[in-house]
């Protein structure tokens, strides 16, 4: 026999514990700030990374979008372009 289910938490998270519903947001929108970042290197570098010196397909397409990520994903989780703060400031001020 299966055990009985208890009443749902109905609640919003943010009522319930705010503190770590400002902290999900920052890291969404710290997320979202690399994720864009690493669009914008990729749409950048497409034309340097899709043919090489020769006219040829360059092996290192792969390693580029790699790196790509890698710098994105840093310059997100060090707020250079302050994109995830003012999220974060526009989500805080509709509270």
């Amino acid at each position: 026999m299966l055990p009985a289910i208890g009443p749902l938490n109905t609640e919003p998270a943010a009522v319930t514990d705010p503190a770590r519903s400002d902290e999900r947001i920052r890291e969404i929108a710290v997320e979202f700030e690399a994720v864009l970042v690493s669009a914008m290197l990729k749409e950048g570098l497409k034309s340097a990374s899709q043919t090489g010196l020769d006219g040829e397909e360059s092996g290192g397409s792969t390693y580029m979008e790699v790196t790509c990520e890698q710098l994105a994903h840093f310059i997100g989780r060090q707020g250079l372009l302050g994109i995830a703060d003012q999220i974060v400031d526009s989500l805080q001020q509709q509270r």
